[in-house]
């Protein structure tokens, strides 16, 4: 199963990580590259807070955070 375990990550690979995703939301907004901006910004800002708190992501968060990481909606 993959995942991703942001419960070894230090509080800056964290804040890292938080930074990644809010810059790729605000890359894939201006490319016009979403079609509702709200949603997306919630499942991100929502994804962040289980970051920053370390949490294992599997499934479909684990799906969710790949796919912003490769800059395309979560589907």
């Amino acid at each position: 199963m993959k995942k991703a375990d942001y419960s070894i990550a230090s509080i800056e690979e964290r804040e890292g990580i938080v930074h990644i995703l809010q810059r790729n939301i605000n890359s894939m907004i201006a490319q016009k590259k979403v079609k509702n901006e709200a949603k997306l910004r919630q499942i991100v800002a929502e994804l962040c807070v289980r970051v920053t708190a370390g949490e294992i992501f599997t499934g479909k968060d684990f799906e969710k955070l790949v796919s912003i990481f490769n800059q395309e909606p979560p589907g």
